[in-house]
C-alpha cells in the first residue's frame, strides 16, 4: 500500500510534468510575429537594385552576334549628258558573300554620289534576285525598269553598266530579266533575250563620289 506522503509526492511530480509538457507544445505552435522579416531570397528587390528578376535584356546584345560582310565594288554611271560611262568605287556591305552583287546593284539603283553623273534607272526598281546558271549571271528585275525614259544610247549604257557590274563577281555575261522572265528587248532599241557580254573594265574613267 502506498503511503499517503508518497502518494501526495507523485501526485505533484505528475502535475509537474503535465505544466512542462503543455508549455513545450504551446511553444512550438505559436505563430511567428506578423512583421517579422522574409528570408533574404523572398525579399522584394529595392528600385534600382539589379537581380535576376528585374533586368530587362538588352535589344543590342541580339545583335552583337550579327556580322555584315563588307567590299569595295565598283559601280558605273554615266554622264549627264550620255556621253560615256565612268566607273565609281564604293563600299557596300551584306550579310553574307554570296549577297554582295544584289547589293552592289542595290548601290547602283539608288545613284550616282557625284553631281557629273546621272542616274538612268527610273524610281521604284527593285532587284529580285540574283543568281547563276552554266556560268551566267541571272539578274532579275521588277518591272518598274521598263519604265526608263531612254533613246537606243541611254538603253545600251544602262545594259552596260548592270553587266560591268557583275563582271567583277566573275560573270563575263549576264541575262538580264524583267520578273523572272526573258524580255525581247527592254526598252524596244537593244535585244535582251540573249545574255550580254561585258566589256573591259580598264577602258573605263574612274571618278571619285
Amino acid at each position: 500500500m502506498i503511503k499517503k506522503k508518497n502518494w501526495t509526492k507523485l501526485m505533484l511530480v505528475a502535475a509537474c510534468a503535465a505544466v512542462i509538457t503543455t508549455g513545450c507544445a504551446q511553444g512550438k505552435n505559436t505563430p511567428a510575429p506578423n512583421n517579422a522579416a522574409p528570408p533574404p531570397s523572398q525579399q522584394p528587390a529595392k528600385p534600382g537594385e539589379n537581380n535576376e528578376s528585374n533586368i530587362a535584356p538588352n535589344p543590342k546584345d541580339n545583335n552583337e552576334d550579327k556580322k555584315v560582310v563588307k567590299k569595295t565594288v565598283t559601280l558605273y554611271f554615266s554622264d549627264k549628258d550620255l556621253m560615256e560611262n565612268f566607273a565609281v568605287d564604293r563600299e557596300i556591305e551584306a550579310e553574307e558573300e554570296a549577297n554582295l552583287p544584289l547589293a552592289a546593284l542595290e548601290s547602283w539603283i539608288s545613284g550616282p554620289k557625284n553631281e557629273k553623273l546621272g542616274n538612268l534607272v527610273p524610281p521604284g526598281v527593285l532587284v529580285e534576285y540574283v543568281k547563276e546558271e552554266n556560268g551566267v549571271a541571272q539578274v532579275s528585275f521588277s518591272k518598274e525598269l521598263k519604265n526608263a525614259n531612254l533613246g537606243s544610247g541611254g538603253e545600251m549604257f544602262l545594259l552596260e553598266q548592270i553587266t560591268m557590274i557583275m563582271k567583277q563577281f566573275g560573270y563575263d555575261s549576264t541575262q538580264i530579266l524583267i520578273e523572272g522572265e526573258k524580255e525581247e528587248s527592254l526598252l524596244g532599241h537593244v535585244t535582251t533575250s540573249e545574255p550580254l557580254k561585258a566589256g573591259d573594265p580598264s577602258q573605263y574613267k574612274k571618278l571619285e563620289e
